[in-house]
């Protein structure tokens, strides 16, 4: 399928699921609406998206950073509104009516679920227009190619290095005290100043990075980041990603969030990590070292934060306001908590005993309830229980909820439900159900394969000799 076949088809199923929307809202069951209207929305921006790039975002992460992107580059983006469009029906729609059930003001919320109709219309305006105009390579979103093999120009690069001492030596020196963030800024600023177009500057970086056996990272929002820093030394775009990230559910950021802290923080970041325990601790992993951050205290904390990374590194990050901080301080936290290392042990054992105690529970709630195969059912009610999708095996937090009423007393929050889950692996999703002849969609939880599902047991009896085979 063409990516011009596969465009019109998410904006087919944007306009379905948004005539879906409107249905349910007529029959007042506003929740299922406003995931209608949300999931309506995050097709047309998926179809937008990939008009201008020519690839269609995997992940909810992408989608947003991807219209981010657009926003900045594109005028006519940002006079048709979608990224504070397209945030509002995402944690209002998606996150507070859907799935926390708090649809209040409901006036508000019908006319967003109604006005979805109009973000679709804004979006295939663009998209098609997009659509239209002839390329002869497959840009990103921000106009730039990102080929492995690329080389700068030739007589630009020459000149360059015989007229500047300071891009030589960044040009020369792969491996020096200095980060790769710093020898890529390095060599960025001087190009843009020498009035290098972006594509040439980006070829340059990627060059470079070859030439001296680094990581390409061929990820268009990392150079876009690296372009805005060379051309504006307040780094308002680098920013402004930043806020936009941390507005996303923090599924799958973890990329976008390492890409914004090193340009944000001029630190080469691998990796972000939490000790566990009652104290946890912070660390960050950079190509100079390892910086211990310490506890939530010292990374709050301006100066004792931007302290410790300049006594490993090497690399004074650039002064920010302490409003300004608040936002870096979140993504940091935010990124080390991806990954959560054992502390003195009791937080691991906790955890484990968590875990433990759901998938029994799980596994108790299935042998009760049973799974049906396949995405239809006759009712409401059976909408919500357990299901066969392929490969998948998917519940609701809603259904688990009831159950756990009606059989151990318990009324527990979805948030610790989430929790708990996410403890044995289980991701969360959306899938479109069949009731009858109608379609609907529900938040699931998938399960991780190798959870088993529960095998009936033999009845009770024998003796212990037969129990022990021959």
């Amino acid at each position: 399928m063409s990516n011009n076949d596969r465009m019109h088809g998410l904006f087919q199923d944007a306009r379905e699921l948004q005539a879906d929307a409107l249905e349910m809202l007529a029959r007042d069951q506003v929740r299922d609406a406003a995931e209608k209207a949300w999931g309506a929305t995050k097709r047309a921006t998926d179809a937008l998206i990939l008009a201008r790039t020519g690839a269609e975002p995997e992940r909810t992460t992408e989608t947003g950073v991807g219209l981010g992107m657009l926003a900045h580059l594109d005028e006519a983006v940002r006079d048709a509104r979608l990224q504070g469009r397209y945030y509002t029906r995402q944690g209002q729609l998606h996150g507070e009516c859907f799935y926390n059930g708090l649809c209040d003001p409901l006036d508000e919320t019908e006319r967003r679920i109604r006005e979805t109709s109009d973000y679709i219309k804004d979006a295939e305006r663009l998209a098609v227009a997009e659509a239209h105009r002839s390329e002869d390579i497959s840009p990103t979103s921000s106009g730039l190619s990102l080929e492995p093999d690329a080389e700068p120009d030739t007589t630009r690069l020459q000149a360059l290095l015989q007229a500047d001492d300071r891009f030589r030596r960044a040009w020369e020196q792969g491996q020096t005290s200095l980060s790769e963030s710093a020898h890529e800024l390095a060599l960025a600023d001087i190009a843009i100043r020498d009035g290098w177009p972006d594509q040439e500057v980006v070829n340059l970086m990627i060059c470079w990075r070859r030439l001296h056996g680094r990581d390409l990272k061929l990820r268009e929002s990392r150079y876009q980041l690296v372009l805005s820093r060379a051309k504006d030394p307040e780094m308002g775009f680098a920013k402004e990603q930043l806020d936009e990230i941390l507005l996303l559910p923090p599924e799958n950021s973890e990329e976008a969030l390492r890409d914004v802290l090193t340009v944000l923080l001029g630190i080469d970041i691998i990796q972000g990590v939490r000790d566990g325990g009652d104290k946890p601790r912070y660390h960050l992993h950079t190509e100079q070292g390892n910086v211990e951050l310490g506890p939530m205290a010292n990374v709050t904390g301006r100066k004792r934060c931007t302290d410790r990374i300049g006594d490993i590194t090497k690399v004074v990050p650039p002064f920010v306001s302490l409003a300004q901080w608040r936002n870096y301080a979140q993504a940091i936290v935010s990124l080390c908590s991806k990954n959560e290392a054992v502390g003195d042990g009791r937080a691991s054992d906790e955890k484990a005993q968590q875990s433990s105690s759901m998938l029994t529970t799980l596994t108790a709630y299935l042998a009760d309830r049973g799974v049906r195969d396949g995405m239809r059912c006759e009712s409401e009610d059976e909408s919500y229980q357990p299901f066969v999708n392929g490969k998948k095996r998917c519940i609701t937090t809603h259904d688990l909820a009831a159950w756990l009423g009606i059989n151990r007393g318990e009324q527990p929050a979805k948030e610790y439900l989430w929790r708990q889950l996410k403890l044995v692996g289980a991701e969360s999703g959306t899938e479109n159900i069949y009731i009858g002849v109608g379609r609907t969609s529900r938040g699931v939880w998938i399960l991780p394969e190798d959870f088993q599902p529960p095998q009936p047991q033999d009845e009770p009896g024998g003796d212990e000799g037969d129990e022990q085979g021959e």
